[in-house]
């Protein structure tokens, strides 16, 4: 029995494996149900367009608009998330959204669209980076990789289910209920949460070593960034934010963020007015680029695994690899004019609109190996928060674009060369600048450099003292 006066703290014990993988599920369904909510408007767009009377710039407006308030939502709960129980936090999230759906319900007109729209972004805008921020405290730094992954295929599971039921319901009872459905089975998951959901644990992981990461003397040697300082020092905010792992990251989310909000807002029309599908076999077509979304996040994520795991630099798969492959979908986006309209077009429509969904994985991985878990919820809050900027410019620059083209047709290719253009840019700055390896040991230093030394006044032990010059 521990002496009374004892003061040294208790360190907690790990959660189990069993419940680290339930809380895992219940995380994806979340992430699942959060794409259904951004997927009903692009999934009911065509009917919405005609019944409002809407121009295309009028309709990307509203798309964007969900996108307005991310940023400011998702950093602040950011910011809150080692300070508030994250439990709570999941379950009035998912009654917000569940009330986001109200004034599409009551009244369908262009100012509920806008009210629902933006209501509905500031109430999921910080649901990714809470999730991942969770998923990463209850395993150990060298287990992240595959339930990030997870967390990130869930949307892709999401847009998949919600393209088949959403479109069903839509087609056979109208666009409203399709908005209804969602409402009701956000509100369901928060009432499964509130009873079997768990706060997430304390962040007692040490983060292994990088081979690649510059090493101090053993007399001089720095605490691993991934956790915090001895005596309970931090990495300020800016050095992380203004790093090229975390401006990398930026770059290729980014991308990402402005391919996956065109394509929510305009994949359906664009299948039902050029290609000429009818409505449910164009909203099918939202499946395709999910499946290749899905597929490359666990083939990049197993092989990343694999490759860290054999001290392979973690630049390469989460840099080189993940940038290359977000450029690679940015090239097949500029091929699509040149594509016609039948199976090579979906094709290629697949893979420019999923290939680039990978950067969300490794940028959340690459940032987390540079940050200290009691800033990490803030840093990826920053993260998602900022290439939103992504999802607000996407939608309503296509319908700029489709309302300036001489037609239609080369309206959409000329909105899907931009989309490549930025895919490609961004893969490339990923490549060249994620090295979290590299940043990891440059934000240690800077700790070290600005620490006291033992004598609490900054000297050398056994330095004498000298005057400033004069």
């Amino acid at each position: 029995m521990a002496h009374p006066h004892d003061k040294t703290p208790l360190v907690p014990s790990p959660p189990s494996r069993r419940q680290a993988w339930f809380m895992t599920v219940l995380l994806m369904l979340f992430m699942a149900l959060n794409f259904w909510d951004k997927a009903v408007l692009g999934l009911a767009a065509v009917p919405i367009m005609d019944e409002l009377n809407l121009s295309n710039s009028t309709y990307g407006l509203a798309s964007s608009s969900f996108y307005l308030l991310f940023t400011v939502a998702s950093i602040l709960v950011g910011l809150m998330a080692n300070k508030v129980r994250s439990k709570w936090v999941f379950v009035v999230l998912a009654l917000l959204w569940a009330v986001a759906q109200v004034p599409m319900l009551i009244s369908a007109t262009l100012t509920a669209l806008f009210v629902s729209r933006i209501f509905m972004g500031a109430a999921e805008g910080p649901a990714n980076p809470l999730t991942v921020h969770t998923a990463h405290a209850w395993f150990p730094p060298e287990r992240r990789s595959l339930p990030t992954a997870l967390t990130q295929i869930a949307s892709g599971i999401g847009a998949i289910t919600a393209a088949l039921f959403l479109t069903w319901v839509i087609t056979e009872h109208g666009w409203r209920w399709a908005f209804a459905a969602t409402a009701i089975l956000s509100a369901a998951w928060a009432v499964v949460y509130a009873i079997l959901g768990k706060d997430r644990p304390a962040d007692t992981h040490p983060t292994p070593a990088d081979p690649t990461a510059p090493t101090a003397p053993p007399a001089e040697a720095a605490p691993a960034v991934a956790g915090d300082t001895a005596d309970g020092q931090r990495v300020p905010y800016r050095r992380i934010l203004l790093s090229p792992t975390f401006l990398g990251s930026l770059a290729m989310t980014f991308a990402a963020a402005w391919c996956l909000a065109v394509v929510l807002a305009w994949l359906v029309p664009y299948f039902v007015r050029i290609v000429g599908y009818d409505p449910s076999e164009a909203g099918n077509m939202v499946i395709p680029p999910n499946v290749v979304s899905i597929t490359a996040i666990l083939v990049l994520g197993a092989l990343s695994g694999r490759l860290m795991s054999r001290g392979t630099a973690d630049r390469v798969p989460l840099g080189v690899f993940t940038g290359a492959t977000v450029a690679a979908g940015g090239v097949c986006a500029v091929l699509i004019p040149y594509l016609g309209t039948g199976f090579w077009l979906v094709c290629g429509v697949s893979l420019a609109a999923g290939l680039p969904m990978v950067a969300m994985t490794s940028a959340y991985n690459a940032v987390g190996r540079i940050c200290p878990p009691a800033q990490r919820g803030a840093v990826l809050g920053a993260l998602y928060g900022l290439y939103s900027l992504g999802s607000v410019g996407g939608p309503y620059a296509m319908g700029v674009i489709l309302d300036h083209a001489p037609d239609l047709a080369t309206g959409y290719h000329r909105g899907f060369t931009v989309l490549g253009v930025i895919a490609i840019a961004g893969g490339l700055c990923a490549a060249l600048c994620v090295n979290p390896g590299r940043d990891r040991g440059r934000l240690v230093g800077s700790v070290a450099a600005e620490s006291p030394a033992p004598g609490g006044d900054g000297r050398q032990p056994g330095r004498p003292r000298t005057s400033p010059a004069v």
